[in-house]
């Protein structure tokens, strides 16, 4: 085994689950199945069996979630599914869903769940986790500043500051995705969050017809409307959560640590084409 290279991974029996859209509202399901070595991770729709390959360059829209596209197929809201794929390090498996995966409560847990009672299948192959030789930033680093930058690290280690208005605030997050248990624990309960204002403007545009009371925390001008929170910081550990699922577009586990201030997913595609092209050069 080259040094660095890690087992391929597969979830060792396939895992069902269903819920409702966040963005279609529609009631919609996925399907893990067991994928051979080398295989990736790929969307098929249960349509037509389309295959849509994980990879940066089928992501056609970040706009309120991450958006993959192949073969005139679009599967959404993509991202807390990648984050618990990429904390348990399963590399090749196929994905059965129609054209959004369920929101469930808004956070990874339930795949989390799921997966850890299925059980992982340790491959005869290897893969190599991408790291990072130099640092590479996109935006200007500064207090304040919108911006996120990788630097070279063993692991996947990631610094989080997040600024909105009250009732939420700044809120600070270090974590370092040492293992499923870690990130099972202290990442994947966060759930999506959304202002009211913002859910009336995301109507007018047919989106987020999903966002029931309970796959989201809603907050208005100076509280939390529906729920209780899960952690004081619960919105700077769901925007890791998102940047986690976002990070496995490379196609590979991430070594590297990032740092991130007020960014969204339209950042965290900017840092993976960064990424990317550095191991070109």
């Amino acid at each position: 085994i080259r040094a660095g290279a890690i087992p391929q991974r597969t979830v060792a029996r396939s895992i069902v689950t269903g819920g409702q859209g966040l963005h279609s509202g529609l009631k919609t399901g996925v399907i893990l199945h067991p994928a051979p070595p080398g295989f990736g991770i790929v969307f098929t729709s249960l349509a037509d069996e389309t295959a849509i390959p994980v990879r940066f360059e089928n992501v056609t829209d970040t706009g309120y979630n991450t958006t993959l596209t192949s073969g005139g197929r679009s599967v959404r809201t993509v991202e807390h599914l990648l984050s618990a794929l990429h904390a348990f390090g399963i590399t090749n498996l196929l994905i059965k869903t129609d054209d959004e995966v369920p929101a469930l409560d808004g956070s990874a847990l339930e795949f989390c769940k799921q997966i850890s009672e299925a059980g992982l299948t340790e491959q005869d192959a290897t893969v190599e986790p991408i790291g990072v030789k130099r640092k590479i930033t996109i935006g200007e680093e500064g207090e304040g500043r919108e911006f996120i930058e990788a630097e070279p690290a063993g692991h996947l280690i990631i610094d989080y500051t997040l600024d909105y208005p009250k009732p939420i605030g700044i809120q600070q997050l270090h974590f370092e995705l040492t293992s499923p248990g870690a990130y099972t624990r202290e990442i994947a309960p966060a759930r999506t969050f959304g202002f009211v204002r913002e859910f009336r403007k995301l109507a007018e545009f047919g989106l987020a017809s999903g966002g029931r009371l309970d796959n989201l925390i809603l907050v208005d001008d100076d509280k939390v409307v529906n729920t209780t929170l899960r952690f004081p910081d619960e919105f700077a550990r769901h925007k890791v959560l998102d940047l986690i699922g976002d990070l496995y577009l490379l196609g590979r586990p991430l070594h590297a640590h990032v740092t991130a201030s007020k960014t969204g997913h339209s950042d965290n595609l900017a840092l993976v084409k960064a990424i990317h092209a550095s191991l070109q050069s």
